[in-house]
């Protein structure tokens, strides 16, 4: 009986309910191995690395400098593969580095079709939106580029770009 009474208190962590360490629907919170901050910007780091440099290494060893004798439909495809090799890939290797339980990270849940609905009347709205907007920026660009030279130097290589981007599709 002496024993029972001399025993110490555990200690305050050991002696706390698991309850407290439960998030709303009784799971065990995510404790992730390193600061969220952290985790953010070495994925950005990393899926801009992966993505960029391997991606388009990938893209030049298949296809070659000139792009604009590529087939356009290989060039989705690479670009399909690449997206997923470069970016999902790693994010998915990355979130089994930094949390113990990626399924409560990486979860699928439906959206409720209110949702669903709202966000489809948004984007058949926007679009025609955003082409005038569109429109419009390509307008004052223009004005813009007739009064600076700078701009206008900007302007060609833009273009220049963009009729190789064309060329290849």
């Amino acid at each position: 009986m002496d024993d029972l009474n001399n025993q110490k208190p555990a200690d305050d962590n050991t002696n706390k309910s698991d309850a407290e360490h439960l998030d709303e629907n009784g799971k065990p919170e995510l404790k992730p191995k390193i600061s969220p901050v952290k985790a953010g910007l070495l994925g950005l780091a990393g899926g801009f690395f992966f993505y960029q440099i391997f991606g388009g290494l990938l893209t030049v060893l298949i296809f070659g400098l000139d792009l604009e004798k590529a087939d356009a439909n290989a060039l989705r495809l690479i670009t399909m593969a690449g997206q997923v090799l470069f970016i999902l890939l790693p994010a998915l290797i990355f979130s089994k580095i930094i949390y113990e339980d990626v399924t409560r990270v990486l979860r699928f849940r439906s959206a409720p079709w209110i949702e669903i609905a709202l966000f489809t009347v948004g984007i058949i709205a926007l679009t025609p939106i955003l082409q005038n907007y569109l429109y419009l920026q390509n307008y004052f660009f223009e004005q813009l580029a007739k009064q600076n030279g700078f701009i206008q130097m900007i302007k060609e290589s833009l273009d220049s770009l963009d009729k190789l981007v064309e060329s290849s599709y």
